[in-house]
C-alpha cells in the first residue's frame, strides 16, 4: 500500500473514480465526467490534497482531504469495486493517519451507508 500526492496530470483518472463514486453511493449528482474533472482540478488548486492509492503498482482509489480546515476533513475516500473487501480502504486510511501525522480528522458518511 502506497499513497502518492496526485497532480493536474492525475485529474482524468480521479474524475473517472469520483464518476464511479458518485454511482455506487446511489448519489443523485447528476455531474458528468468532465464536469468532475473541473471540480477536482479545483480541489486540487486550493486547500484539498489528494492522494492515489496504489497497491502493487496499480491505482486502486484516492482520498481527497482538505487541508484548510481544522479538524482536517476527509471529503472523499474511494476503493474501486475490483479491489474492495480486501482491507485497503483501511490501510489508506492508516496510512494517512501517518502522513498526517495522527491530527484530528472530521469523517462524515451518509445515513444510507450502512456498511
Amino acid at each position: 500500500m502506497q499513497l502518492l500526492r496526485a497532480s493536474l496530470d492525475d485529474v482524468p483518472v480521479l474524475a473517472q473514480m469520483n464518476w464511479q463514486l458518485i454511482r455506487d453511493e446511489g448519489s443523485d449528482n447528476p455531474m458528468t465526467v468532465d464536469q468532475l474533472a473541473e471540480r477536482m482540478t479545483g480541489f486540487i488548486t486550493t486547500t484539498y490534497v489528494v492522494w492515489l492509492i496504489y497497491v502493487e503498482q496499480k491505482v486502486v482509489g484516492y482520498v481527497l482531504v482538505d487541508l484548510g480546515r481544522q479538524p482536517i476533513y476527509l471529503r472523499q475516500m474511494f476503493i474501486g469495486a475490483p479491489y474492495r473487501r480486501r482491507g485497503y480502504a483501511t490501510a489508506a486510511f492508516a496510512a494517512l493517519c501517518d502522513e498526517l501525522r495522527h491530527v484530528p480528522i472530521e469523517v462524515e458518511v451518509f445515513t444510507w451507508n450502512n456498511p
